[in-house]
């Protein structure tokens, strides 16, 4: 009887020495690689199959249809994909809504985002919804040269879609808002261009606002704001364990690179996102250089929206926030009379 428990206790024993190893080794690559953390971290973010709610809009994204995908050709990167979306009874070329997902640059697909960009569409938009490759196998700059070729794409095609390539609009959430942040800059400022390495072929002119949904936009001081993984995300996008050692982290600081010929911008953030200070200080900047903008913001409202408030539309707010935006989208494009 002795002799069994004492095997027994053996036993206790070095499944306890295992597990304790095991700890320990999942620490210690966590130390020295983000793979790991970026494996749970796409797992939890797949858990569905669409982001939010679509609320009382059901009946209204049925008036439009997917036109069908591209694989825009990237040079030295995989190809960046687009799922057009269109009004059903469009008779005439519509202006574009470039619409970028978010998921930390590291997760996330643009079919997650589909039903709200079917309902950007309904408005009377050809939405381009983007596919790009995710960090940290493809680290920046690749989303970043991806999506500005994608645009220069479907402006170079616009015959071919029956898009109004006057009237170009660029939007996301999160990840999303930082990467059209960033073009609003590429495509209204030149040496910025030349500085990330990109080409830009559509005239600035032509980009007409930016649909800005609580993103991040300066690195230099996204890491105090406390948001989930935020420091393990920025690794894995810049592939620097102290990212802000990175070289080119000026470069995704884009309140860095607002300029007056910055685009329009509507920018919205819920009052308990833990990113809300980055977009104060993007609004304080877009004030500083007289740049047209419309903001929507939650703070003293005890709303209690957090991050990607504006994807749950069955709440008033979210509402609000998607009304706002294609207001200002209308108030920013330029009519056939306007154009001759």
């Amino acid at each position: 009887m002795q002799v069994k428990k004492k095997r027994k206790f053996k036993a206790l024993n070095m499944a306890a020495v295992v597990f304790a190893g095991l700890i320990i080794a999942v620490v210690l690559v966590n130390q020295i690689s983000v793979r790991p953390v970026m494996l749970v971290f796409n797992s939890l973010m797949n858990l569905t199959d669409e982001q939010g709610n679509i609320g009382s809009y059901a009946e209204q994204i049925e008036t439009v249809r997917e036109v069908g995908s591209i694989e825009v050709p990237v040079s030295g990167y995989p190809n960046a994909g687009v799922t057009l979306y269109e009004p059903v009874n469009r008779s005439e070329a519509l202006p574009l809504i470039v619409y970028i997902h978010g998921g930390g640059w590291c997760t996330g697909r643009a079919s997650a985002v589909r039903s709200f960009a079917k309902l950007l569409a309904s408005n009377g938009y050809i939405v381009a919804n983007l596919d790009y490759s995710l960090a940290p196998e493809h680290p920046y700059p690749a989303s970043t040269v991806q999506i500005t070729e994608a645009i220069n794409y479907l402006y170079e095609h616009a015959d071919d879609y029956g898009i109004d390539d006057k009237n170009i609009f660029i939007g996301g959430n999160s990840a999303g808002a930082h990467l059209s942040s960033q073009m609003g800059g590429l495509f209204t400022n030149a040496d910025y261009a030349k500085e990330v390495g990109v080409e830009t072929r559509v005239p600035a002119e032509n980009i007409k606002g930016l649909l800005l949904f609580n993103g991040v936009y300066n690195f230099d001081t996204a890491g105090e704001c406390n948001f989930p993984f935020y420091k393990k995300l920025a690794w894995a996008y810049t592939g620097v364990k102290d990212y802000t050692q990175y070289e080119r982290i000026d470069e995704l600081s884009t309140v860095k690179h607002i300029m007056e010929e910055y685009p329009p911008t509507y920018i919205t953030v819920g009052d308990i996102d833990p990113l809300e200070p980055q977009t104060l200080a993007f609004i304080e900047m877009l004030e500083k250089h007289k740049v047209d903008y419309t903001f929507l913001l939650w703070t003293g409202q005890n709303t209690k929206l957090y991050h990607d408030y504006i994807y749950e539309l069955d709440t008033k707010e979210a509402v609000a926030a998607y009304e706002a935006a294609v207001r200002f989208m209308k108030e920013h494009t330029t009519s056939a009379s306007d154009k001759e």
